[in-house]
């Protein structure tokens, strides 16, 4: 993946970081749930490398998903009005 990706896709969960959304993805175990999108910094403690994760989290659950995840995902992630 390059810079530009993770840019664009960090752009846009940023705009929905602070709003609870729907999911209704292709995770069934998640399929309905409600939470928040949060970018991580995975940082390997043995090897040079850093990696960004992105996770759905919830009241109830956890779901952690790499660049080529959210990316095929973040559609399927839907606002709820308030």
């Amino acid at each position: 993946m390059t810079e530009c990706q993770y840019f664009k896709i960090n752009q846009h969960i940023l705009k929905l970081q602070d709003q609870l959304l729907l999911y209704q993805g292709s995770h069934k175990k998640y399929y309905g749930k409600v939470g928040k999108l949060i970018i991580n910094f995975d940082e390997n403690c043995c090897a040079p490398t850093q990696e960004q994760r992105y996770t759905f989290e919830g009241d109830d659950f956890f779901l952690m998903m790499s660049l080529e995840e959210i990316e095929r995902e973040l559609p399927f992630f839907l606002p709820i009005s308030s």
